[in-house]
């Protein structure tokens, strides 16, 4: 006979979030340099801390957000991205002395957004600016379709703040915003149970190839 169970005591999702924020975080401890130290639950999931010296005159924060998520795409209008947008803007509010920069790390994929009209998805040009994939030309072309999303959007104060208006000196020169998503890269689909499982449980770094 087979078994039926309650599918909400299902913890299998909460689970492998735990372990998947685990791994990240080891993974996060092993790559730690002399100058660095890691705080967990602190500002975000796991901040990874560079202590200001004679050469680094203001501390640096790295706040990572982790998001195991399976059956549904990321984009920049999900609920979790904006949110995400929303915390690392009241991060900057309430510490405006700190250096501070922001990963999103997600198993879920990127999706395109309704509405978007370049070739990237909203989310993949994100990431493209973040890594200085673009030339001068398009860079400026990207962050302006970003805005222009973002006005028809509740998250148009956050893309302001992390790209401001009328700033073509800093487009000229190499724009770089301080928000990081970084989304699978070594598996673009997964619909088989198995297959999310495994992903849940694989080296972290995989996850992201942001530099």
């Amino acid at each position: 006979m087979t078994f039926i169970s309650n599918p909400r005591r299902d913890a299998s999702a909460t689970i492998a979030g735990f372990v998947f924020q685990v791994n990240v975080t080891i993974l996060r401890w092993l790559e730690l340099r002399e100058d660095e130290h890691l705080e967990l639950e602190r500002g975000e999931d796991i901040d990874t801390v560079q202590n200001g010296d004679g050469s680094v005159p203001v501390e640096t924060r790295l706040l990572e957000q982790i998001k195991v998520r399976s059956g549904r795409s990321l984009t920049l209008r999900s609920e979790e991205a904006l949110e995400a947008l929303s915390n690392f803007c009241n991060h900057r509010a309430a510490n405006p002395a700190w250096n501070l920069k922001f990963r999103y790390l997600t198993t879920a994929d990127s999706g395109v957004e309704q509405g978007w009209v370049r070739p990237d998805s909203g989310i993949e040009t994100w990431m493209a600016l973040q890594r200085g994939r673009y030339d001068d030309t398009t860079r400026c072309e990207a962050v302006a379709a970003l805005r222009a999303f973002s006005d028809r959007k509740a998250n148009r104060g956050s893309v302001d703040q992390l790209w401001p208006r009328g700033d073509a000196r800093r487009c000229e020169s190499g724009l770089r915003t301080p928000l990081r998503v970084c989304l699978p890269v070594a598996m673009s689909a997964r619909s088989k149970a198995s297959d999310q499982k495994q992903t849940y449980y694989r080296t972290p770094s995989a996850f992201c190839d942001a530099g």
